[in-house]
């Protein structure tokens, strides 16, 4: 799996506004031109400036550095006419031309300096639209956090102010935060809300927005018809109010289902209408984001050398813009290409410079996705035994010190280097709260980890994953969001308490409260009392129960999991229960009947209890259950009594610790200790307490008597695993097919051996 982030270039409903001054109405160059044409007729006053205004608006999409030299021209008009509201609008236009160029610290700066003037001058509306700019510029960050900070602050002020439009922008906004936190929920909440009130106000435009972002939505999901279908509303609602900038990114969205999909030849054909759009527009920035989506579809393809022409056209055409964002991007998925075509040089080149560059414009977000793409292109050099492909051009690229030193020699050279750079991509990847890619960071870290002989690190790390795989978003913004939404739900209840309270009378209040004084007193002797005797009771209970917990499970022989007691106590003994997605690890030690014969008994006893005491201490690091030992047989299940997604791999990584340390103890003692054989098999058991003197828990089944014949048919020093348990590791954990092995009833099955580490 690759770490593709942000090749695709999506619409969205990110909100930059621009200033009323009611000039332009005309859409892309047509509106350029008309402004230009009336420029020089101009007197130097407050008109002027509004021309101004909309002339650097005008141009954030065509080329945003004329976007940038009219605004400056502005803000120094508005400044010699001492103009604070043209002066508040300058620097919102300076900002809106910065975000255009992905320069998202320098538009911030440029927000905050309009906002202080107009919250200097007590401009209401320039400060919502300012709130709401500043959230789009932390969007653009994919600082989370502050977006929705932002974003909210922005939603009071529009609903303060009665702005049913600046609201639905707000909610629209904050929708997108949470497509990108994956809570989809909150998300169609938002963006439905939305939907409804440009419903109410008749505003086509923003409703054809809203529905590209519920598009995004189910495109996340993959419910692409679902996705197809608001996106085609979107582009028929654009389409009907000739909106061309709008229509050419539904153009590009759904191109970007069709390819999630694999329906190349759709996701091309409208890629290639949105590229004529954009080209159409003059979008400059359009053009680049449309071109590095084709090369995208190719990359999925499989059609490297497209692939590469179509992303090395955006990443120079990104270049000549000086738009350092879109140069990074298309940089970083070069490498992409590269790597797949195990031309790791050029591929590290690609990735060290694009993170060189997302440094430089603080983009925390891109960054540690190239530096996670080091990683994983260390990772793939360490595994790979094969032969470049040297189909694709490099020079060109290979400009200035990228690479930090030299590319490093042997296995475990290559492997720490992979495990460094994981490591300073999940450091980032914490702070930016980016979860999808955090986890598959971390499943490559475990993968290092593994293949260098670190077990420890590699289940802390496929532990990160674990916990990761399901986060929505990270606690700091839940907490931030909660404290957010509280704050708007208390306001709201305040003011419904305020009406509340004028409507009760007085003297009547009175009286109930004296009276419920009185219940109170009542109800409160009575229920100290019921508690004291219910209480007192319980505790009772309680140290009967518990002496009869203690003989019970004092009686075993072998204890049964902590989740079973209850069940051991209060239920038959013969009662079982059935527990699916198992995994069964089988140890027995190697002509252990020699060994009773060359060793003493007591010798050889301790040594057996030394080993498996061992055994215990090592499953018990993987949530594992020991079952019972058979004379030098050891059984032990991952899964039970509570369910685990990870019995599988957490068995095999038990195994290959437990072969370690039987090799270790082999080094040191020789022929006083044994050699151990161990077989894996995941499927489904039976489990529950037999016997009533001497009771067990004990398991039964296909998965146990499988497990046994892996074992059988191991070698001293390995661990063999069946077909069922290889298809849920092969993606983690290295094994060799060793092909169809006959066992009993001439019957065969696929076995594999799992890769161990090289002994130290």
């Amino acid at each position: 799996m690759k770490i593709q982030c942000h090749i695709i270039i999506l619409s969205l409903l990110f909100m930059l506004c621009g200033n009323s001054s009611g000039y332009a109405q005309k859409q892309g160059q047509a509106a350029i031109d008309s402004l230009l044409k009336e420029l020089p007729n101009t007197k130097e006053d407050t008109n002027k400036v509004m021309l101004l205004d909309d002339l650097s608006f005008a141009y954030r999409n065509t080329d945003p550095d004329e976007g940038i030299k009219y605004g400056q021209k502005e803000l120094e008009l508005a400044t010699s006419l001492d103009w604070k509201k043209g002066i508040g609008w300058a620097n919102n236009d300076l900002g809106v031309n910065y975000a255009a160029k992905a320069d998202y610290p320098k538009a911030v700066d440029f927000y905050f300096k309009s906002l202080q003037i107009n919250q200097a001058s007590g401009n209401k509306n320039g400060i919502a639209d300012n709130l709401g700019n500043i959230g789009v510029a932390y969007a653009g960050q994919k600082d989370y956090t502050h977006a929705l900070e932002f974003y909210f602050k922005a939603l009071r002020s529009f609903e303060e102010l009665g702005d049913k439009n600046g609201t639905a922008n707000a909610l629209g906004n904050a929708g997108i935060i949470y497509i990108y936190q994956s809570n989809y929920p909150m998300a169609l909440e938002d963006l439905s809300k939305a939907v409804k009130i440009y419903r109410q106000l008749g505003n086509t435009g923003a409703m054809a927005a809203a529905y590209s972002n519920i598009g995004l939505v189910y495109v996340n999901q993959n419910n692409y018809s679902k996705a197809l279908e608001y996106y085609f509303q979107a582009l028929e609602n654009n389409q009907q109010s000739a909106n061309r900038p709008a229509i050419a990114d539904n153009l590009a969205s759904i191109s970007t289902a069709y390819k999630s999909e694999s329906d190349f030849a759709n996701a091309l054909e409208y890629e290639n209408k949105a590229l004529r759009a954009n080209e159409e527009l003059g979008d400059k920035t359009g053009i680049i984001k449309t071109v590095s989506d084709i090369g995208n579809i190719y990359l999925a393809k499989g059609d490297y050398p497209a692939a590469f022409e179509n992303m090395f056209k955006a990443f120079k055409m990104a270049e000549a813009l000086d738009n350092k964002y879109l140069a990074a991007l298309n940089l970083g998925n070069i490498g992409v290409v590269y790597r797949e075509q195990r031309n790791y040089t050029p591929a590290l080149l690609c990735h060290f410079k694009a993170a060189k560059i997302d440094s430089e414009i603080a983009d925390k977000f891109d960054e540690s996705n190239n530096l996670g793409n080091i990683g994983m292109t260390y990772l793939s050099m360490a595994k790979d035994t094969g032969k470049p492909n040297k189909t694709l051009p490099d020079s060109a690229l290979h400009t200035g010190p990228y690479l930090p030193g030299t590319i490093p020699w042997g296995k475990r050279a290559l492997l720490g280097k992979a495990v460094e750079y994981l490591n300073k991509a999940i450091a980032i990847k914490k702070e930016t709260g980016d979860m999808e890619n955090l986890q598959a960071m971390f499943q490559r870290l475990s993968q290092a980890d593994t293949l260098l002989g670190d077990y420890k690190g590699a289940l802390a790390a496929y532990k990160q994953y674990a916990a990761f795989k399901d986060s929505v978003f990270s606690g700091a913004n839940k907490i931030l969001i909660a404290n957010f939404e509280t704050e708007r739900n208390i306001e709201v209840k305040h003011k419904q308490a305020e009406i509340d309270a004028l409507a009760k009378a007085k003297e009547h209040n009175e009286q109930l409260l004296k009276l419920a004084d009185v219940v109170v007193v009542v109800l409160f002797s009575l229920l100290v009392v019921s508690a004291v005797v219910i209480i007192y009771s319980r505790k009772k209970t309680k140290q009967h129960l518990s002496q009869e917990k203690e003989i019970s499970v004092e009686s075993h022989n072998v204890p049964a999991p902590e989740a079973m007691v209850e069940e051991i106590v209060e239920m038959p003994a013969t009662e079982a229960l059935r527990f699916d997605n198992v995994t069964a690890l089988v140890t027995d030690f190697v002509n252990f009947t020699n060994a009773t014969e060359r060793m003493a008994p007591q010798q050889l006893v301790d040594e057996l209890h030394l080993c498996f005491l061992a055994f215990d201490e090592i499953i018990a690091k993987y949530n594992m259950e020991k079952i019972k030992t058979m004379g030098d047989a050891y059984l032990a299940l991952a899964g039970i009594p509570v369910a685990d997604p990870l019995h599988a791999e957490y068995t095999v990584m038990a195994a290959v610790e437990i072969n370690t340390f039987m090799q270790g103890r082999k080094r040191q003692m020789g022929d006083k200790t044994f050699e151990v054989r161990i077989g894996i098999h995941s499927g489904s058991v039976i489990a529950g307490t037999v016997g009533v003197k001497k009771s067990a828990y004990d398991a039964w089944g296909e998965s146990v008597s499988t497990a046994m014949c892996m074992e059988q048919n191991s070698e001293a020093g390995r661990i063999t695993i069946s077909q069922a348990t290889y298809g849920l590791v092969k993606d983690k954990i290295n094994c060799t097919y060793r092909g169809k092995i006959a066992v009993k009833n001439n019957e065969t099955m696929n076995m594999y051996f799992v890769a161990l580490p090289e002994p130290e």
